[in-house]
């Protein structure tokens, strides 16, 4: 069973026990109780519940059996009791075919039909009731029950003398005008009446109106899939006797039709099809071998049909013609199928494992379909020379890849491989499969199950496996040399390496190889080495290329191999690279210099004439070239005394122009790594990529030496803010790494210069891109921590606790919440108190701005110094108080600020309104900066505006003048309308607060009123006169 199957069945209980509560309140038969079921199931919600419970019952659906029949007899007994007569409940009527459609739906409706009511007396009034339905479930629903009603052993004129006209002009009419599940079930019914004894004069009726050439080619294509739809059954439930006098008529309509099929639409032709196979087996039993062979030759040229459901039916319908013919007959379908792929001569008596196939020219289709229906038959096979000759084709299948411009296509293909050879392990005993075959094909796939870039077919080549193994293991693995209870335990360790779980990641996948290998003792390592080095390093996909070299390296490093076997493998990949520059081996070469313990035995000039001639374009080459060149570089330069000459550099910087991939940057940083020398003209052609904005040499060059030398041109890059901010981001990265390899000394300017990139707010149209600046600078503290907080440097220790403080504010959590964490590790804070941890301080920012408040509070060394308070506030502002912030940073921070404050005595609360009130003052600040502090005093205003609101305690009346005096110059020579809103509710919070000592408030808010340019600020002010006048009246009142 599947994990959903495992699943499903766990709930299946609660499923059925909701769906028949539900059901209960759909049909009508309870009223709503008090016990826990009735609450949460009522009569509002019970069709959703009865849906979504069946629903879910799609991965296993046999499941819903225990209780089918006793759902399926309530909705026909309620609708018997409620609807069947006209004139009854039509909502009712729509609410239980819906319930039966949703059990059609999902168990299927043939299942679900064998439960309905089979009372002959209910026949005439089920088909009056279908007349006069205008649902299309309701009809589908009567429909089918009428397929089983017409099942009756009575004559149907007994029962009511039209009824037998009746039922054929209603699914008439059905078949020919409507579509989808009514046409379905119209279908069913009118084969099952078809097939009566008594409705000869009916089908003879039916055979000549519809099956007519002339008013063929007239018919809608809805109208061909209900009469075929009907032949079809038909001719499976009908006997040679009932139906002989039609068959020529059926044969020559379905044949004239396939003849030419590109034009059919494939509902049509898939119909087609199979009526084909049917009266093929008609024609078996008629002894008319001709048109057996003629019906074959038409199938044979569907096979390679571009639809997959037409290749699928067609070799279903193969098969079941081959079941019934003799050996020969299908040994000649067998040969049939083989000279259509048009391949060298398969030989019969031998298995080949040499077999000559193009896989670049083949037909893919063709192949897919002829391998579907090796599946099929080959079950049927008793013929060692069919077996050979199928096994030699799926041992090359097996790895059918098909390259186009940007993908491969053969999956399809490998996939029916893998059908093929699980229908011949199963349906073949041990001595019937000849040893080389089973040896050949358990190779193959194990080598699927490990490198198939494709998870659908890993797995598909595991269930194979399991079918090999558990049915032939005892052979297969004598055959190996294994024996005895030696040969159960290989059984049980395969099996539990090829794993359905792991065989879902690529990545593990490659891994089975090496675990092999460890656990059975060397199993196959040497057929693991030989697909790697012919096919694997050479894959047509990056990645798989990548891990396929790994996979080698870890398997010849595992098997302790000499420095002078990898020598030679290493000239033989050379010497096939400069037969034919394939992609991944170069790469390859890279990954076994690594295993090489003496490199002095490395044939180094053979690969550096190998790769001296290497040209790059980036505007056309694929950027795994540059990649695998730039590994191998990296891995020359690290193992051995290895340096690049002009051409290489050229090279090399040609490659990193390609900033779009991760692969690239990260190869070149590998290499930075790695050299010990760099020309001066390539020094400076570095620094000319990272100032022209290349991100692979600026994420590289702290890895290099050339740093130490070039700091003060990386310096006036960075401080360059007409630069794009994610390169200067990663100058910052690259400083930091390159600090922290080499531990130099540096002056307190350059110091003071990093410390202050934690200012960079730059915006662009990507919004604020100066937080990538930021957060690299924090992280650049972070990491060089000895070298920035040095006890010997007080005012750059103060400098970058007040960012960091001003950061512990942001509204950017990553850059808040990194903050946080480098100035708990700076002074010293711990947060085991507030049971916190990261995760809870992002997703939590009430718990997270709690925190923050209450360790800045408890610092006495913070709390009582203005500057640095003032910086804290500053940020603080931004997400109490931001249009930016979201409302539930908003909201979280002020109420944290509200439990401050409470907990505060009064002379701190005056230095919090200071430092507050020292934010709004206006100042004169450069042009670069005006945007961002203009941002922060209209924050800073919307905070102190909603803790105004909120009515706190401020007991020093000299703050809130100073509130209002700052306000009111805000509001001077100003139209912005955010700012003017937000005075204008501070002026009337603090004229309700004391109208005596705010009369100025209630004033400035008048002259706006009156004078202001914007009529939209002058709406405001009168707004909020008039809740001053209300308040007042109120006040007055009492």
């Amino acid at each position: 069973m599947s994990a959903d199957e495992v699943n499903i069945s766990k709930i299946a209980d609660s499923l059925l026990s909701d769906i028949d509560i539900s059901l209960q309140f759909i049909l009508g038969e309870k009223n709503p109780g008090n016990n826990r079921d009735d609450i949460r199931i009522n009569r509002n919600n019970s069709h959703s519940i009865f849906t979504k419970s069946i629903d879910q019952f799609q991965p296993c659906p046999q499941l819903m059996d225990t209780h089918l029949r006793s759902f399926i007899n309530r909705i026909t007994d309620s609708y018997i009791k409620n609807c069947l007569r006209s004139g009854q409940n039509s909502l009712l009527d729509e609410q239980i075919s819906d319930s039966f459609y949703q059990f059609a739906k999902v168990r299927g409706s043939k299942t679900t039909s064998n439960f309905l009511n089979s009372d002959i007396s209910l026949l005439p009034h089920v088909v009056k009731r279908v007349t006069l339905c205008s649902s299309w479930k309701s009809r589908y629903f009567l429909l089918l029950w009428l397929s089983v009603l017409i099942l009756t052993p009575f004559p149907l004129s007994k029962i009511e003398d039209q009824l037998p006209d009746n039922v054929y002009i209603m699914s008439c009419t059905f078949l020919e005008s409507s579509s989808g599940k009514e046409t379905e079930a119209a279908s069913v019914l009118m084969a099952r009446f078809l097939s009566r004894v008594d409705t000869q004069y009916y089908l003879t009726r039916f055979i000549t109106e519809h099956i007519n050439s002339l008013k063929w080619k007239d018919t809608s294509v809805f109208t061909r899939i209900g009469i075929l739809s009907t032949i079809n059954f038909l001719l499976k439930i009908s006997t040679l006797n009932h139906l002989s006098p039609y068959l020529n008529r059926i044969s020559t309509l379905t044949f004239n039709e396939l003849q030419d099929g590109s034009k059919l639409s494939s509902s049509v032709l898939k119909l087609l099809i199979k009526i084909l196979g049917k009266l093929s087996l008609y024609f078996l039993r008629m002894a008319n071998f001709s048109r057996i062979e003629d019906a074959i030759t038409i199938m044979l040229s569907y096979v390679s049909h571009q639809d997959t459901n037409i290749r699928c039916t067609v070799s279903k319908q193969i098969s079941k013609i081959c079941l019934h013919v003799d050996p020969q007959s299908r040994a000649d379908v067998i040969r049939a199928l083989i000279n259509q792929l048009d391949i060298s001569p398969v030989d019969g008596n031998v298995f080949q494992d040499n077999l000559m196939i193009d896989m670049e020219s083949i037909d893919i289709s063709l192949y897919h379909g002829t391998l579907m229906t090796f599946g099929q038959v080959c079950g049927m096979v008793s013929s060692s020379s069919c077996l050979y000759k199928i096994a030699s084709i799926v041992h090359k299948t097996l790895f059918t890849e098909q390259h186009r411009l940007m993908h491969t296509v053969g999956s399809n293909v490998r996939d029916a491989s893998c059908f093929t050879c699980w229908s011949l392990f199963r349906r073949h005993h041990d001595s019937e499969i000849p040893e080389e075959i089973l040896l050949a094909l358990f190779k193959d796939l194990i080598l699927v199950c490990c490198f198939d870039g494709d998870l659908m077919i890993r797995r598909a080549a595991s269930a194979t496996m399991q079918e090999l193994v558990g049915r032939h293991g005892d052979r297969l693995f004598d055959l190996l040399g294994i024996h005895g209870s030696d040969a159960a335990t290989y059984k049980i360790k395969l099996i539990e390496t090829l794993d359905y779980t792991v065989l879902g990641h690529t990545k593990k996948s490659y891994k089975i190889p090496l675990q092999l290998y460890t656990k059975l003792d060397g199993f196959l390592y040497t057929e693991f080495i030989d697909y790697l080095f012919k096919k694997g390093v050479t894959n047509y996909d990056p990645n798989l290329r990548k891990l396929s070299c790994y996979t080698l390296k870890a398997l010849i490093g595992a098997s302790g191999a000499s420095d002078a076997k990898i020598n030679m493998s290493i000239g033989g990949l050379i010497k096939r690279y400069r037969d034919n520059e394939k992609p991944g081996l170069l790469y390859c070469i890279a990954e076994l210099i690594e295993l090489v313990k003496d490199t002095s035995l490395l044939e180094t000039q053979n690969i550096r004439l190998a790769i001296q001639n290497l040209k790059f374009d980036f505007h056309h080459d694929n950027y795994s070239k540059g990649e695998e060149y730039l590994h191998l570089l990296g891995v020359m330069c690290g193992q051995i005394d290895f340096n690049l000459d002009d051409n290489t550099f050229d090279t090399v910087f040609n490659i990193i122009r390609i900033a779009d991939k991760s692969e690239i940057t990260s190869e070149f940083i590998f290499l930075s790594r790695n050299l010990t020398q760099v020309p001066t003209t390539y020094k400076n052609k570095w620094i000319s990529y990272i100032r022209y904005g290349n991100i692979p040499s600026a994420k590289a060059i702290g890895y290099s030496f050339i740093l130490k030398t070039e700091m003060n041109a990386i310096i006036r890059i960075l401080l360059d803010t007409s630069k794009d901010a994610m390169l200067r981001s990663y100058l910052l990265d690259s400083i930091s790494i390159y600090l922290s390899r080499e531990k130099p000394a540096i002056d307190s300017k350059m110091k003071e210069i990093l410390i202050n990139q934690m200012d960079d707010y730059t915006v662009t149209n990507r919004g604020d891109v100066g937080n990538f600046v930021r957060l690299s600078a924090i992280n650049l503290i972070s990491e060089n921590q000895t070298l920035f907080w040095n006890a010997e440097y007080p005012k750059m220790k103060k400098l970058i606790v007040m960012k960091l403080l001003r950061l512990t504010g942001e509204i950017m959590d990553n850059v808040k919440l990194r903050a946080f964490t480098l100035l708990r590790s700076l002074l010293g804070w711990r947060l085991d108190a507030h049971n916190l941890d990261q995760s809870t301080l992002l997703y939590h920012p009430r718990k997270y701005f709690s925190a923050l408040l209450h360790l800045v509070s408890s610092d006495s060394n913070l709390f009582y110094d203005s500057d640095l308070m003032t910086e804290f506030w500053r940020g603080y502002c931004f997400s109490a108080g931001s249009p930016q912030a979201v409302s539930t940073v908003i909201n979280s921070a002020t109420y944290s600020f509200l439990e401050l404050w409470e907990q505060l005595y009064d002379n701190q609360k005056m230095l919090i309104l200071n430092c507050i009130s020292l934010l709004l003052k206006s100042q004169k600040v450069t042009k670069g900066n005006k945007s961002r502090f203009q941002k922060m005093q209209s924050s800073c205003l919307n905070f102190v505006c909603n803790i105004l609101e909120l009515n706190i305690g401020i007991t020093n009346t000299d703050n809130l003048k100073v509130i209002f005096v700052r306000t009111y110059n805000l509001t001077l020579g100003t139209s912005n309308y955010h700012r003017m809103f937000t005075a204008i509710r501070i002026f009337t919070n603090l004229y309700i607060r004391d109208v005596l000592k705010y009369q100025g408030c209630r004033k400035r808010i008048v002259w706006i009123y009156r004078n202001h340019p914007s009529p939209m600020i002058r709406e405001r002010a009168y707004e909020a006169l008039q809740e001053i006048e209300f308040e007042m009246d109120s006040r007055s009142k009492i």
